[in-house]
């Protein structure tokens, strides 16, 4: 593991890995709560790694840009190489990465990711900023994939739990292949009152992946308790929600893009959700993790 920074409020203890620029603790030492899971490789060994410049799996594992097939694994290339920190106060840290021989390898452009922590009374706040350093005009996708520790409370159940949306939605799933690809076919979702009551077996077939989404946030709530978590989305316009069957925590993750879709032609400049940046330009988008308080009415 990379060296480690440390921020500390009046409320939170946040803790952020160099390698990935990975949120590994928010930590509320008022109530003495952890709310992101630790990484327990039994379930699952990272906490809430940077998707980027794919999200998913690309079919077959390729993909063609101006006649050139390119290999680029799940997820990207950013989530397990080392960060350059380029600022550190008590409650801010900012991490770089720019793309370099190894990166172009699997992918033909010239960028630069910088991603800004900054810790809230109410909670961790995250920024991204995407900056084409090229010549041509460049393709990719950003997403987050934080883990919030389920259940983080004593004596409640994964069960006990519900996903609040803040608008009404389709309300359906993107089915997952085996192979790790999405159906181009929507299922509907178990969805009343804008709520989806959690159980283990909606993951039986892996991610829950919603697209086209409108709401802004969506709240984690536990029956009759009036502390949630909330995930501010950032407007991104997809959704994964993810957790390996009967693990004790859930993904929230908030994305631009998805995976490759079964009929997909390869090219990454036909992927679904793909952004684009003229030489230049940069985009910018975040999200947070929030701590409450409120029952809903």
């Amino acid at each position: 593991m990379g060296s480690q920074v440390t921020l500390q409020n009046q409320r939170f203890t946040a803790k952020i890995s160099a390698d990935g620029a990975e949120i590994q603790s928010l930590f509320d030492r008022i109530t003495q709560t952890e709310f992101i899971w630790q990484g327990d490789p039994e379930w699952w060994g990272k906490h809430a790694p940077i998707l980027f410049p794919i999200i998913g799996l690309l079919k077959d594992g390729k993909y063609r840009y101006k006649g050139v097939e390119y290999a680029m694994p799940k997820h990207g290339l950013v989530r397990g190489r080392e960060w350059e920190l380029i600022e550190e106060l008590p409650v801010r840290a900012r991490f770089r990465i720019k793309s370099d021989a190894e990166t172009r390898f699997s992918y033909p452009f010239e960028w630069q990711l910088v991603v800004t922590f900054q810790l809230e009374m109410d909670g961790l706040h995250i920024r991204y900023k995407v900056r084409n350093l090229g010549q041509d005009e460049m393709y990719f996708s950003l997403g987050s994939h934080p883990a919030i520790r389920l259940p983080w409370l004593p004596d409640t159940e994964f069960e006990d739990h519900e996903l609040v949306f803040a608008e009404e939605e389709a309300w359906a799933r993107y089915p997952m292949t085996d192979n790790g690809l999405i159906e181009t076919t929507p299922e509907t979702l178990p969805v009343e009152n804008r709520s989806l009551r959690l159980r283990h077996e909606l993951f039986a077939r892996d991610a829950l992946i919603m697209r086209g989404i409108k709401s802004r946030s969506v709240q984690l709530r536990c029956d009759g308790v009036p502390e949630y978590v909330e995930v501010d989305l950032g407007g991104a316009p997809d959704l994964g929600i993810w957790q390996p069957e009967g693990a004790p925590f859930l993904c929230i993750e908030p994305w631009f893009g998805v995976n490759d879709t079964v009929d997909h032609d390869q090219e990454l400049t036909h992927k679904p959700g793909i952004l684009k940046l003229g030489p230049g330009e940069a985009f910018r988008t975040a999200y947070a993790i929030c701590v409450r308080e409120g029952l809903p009415s």
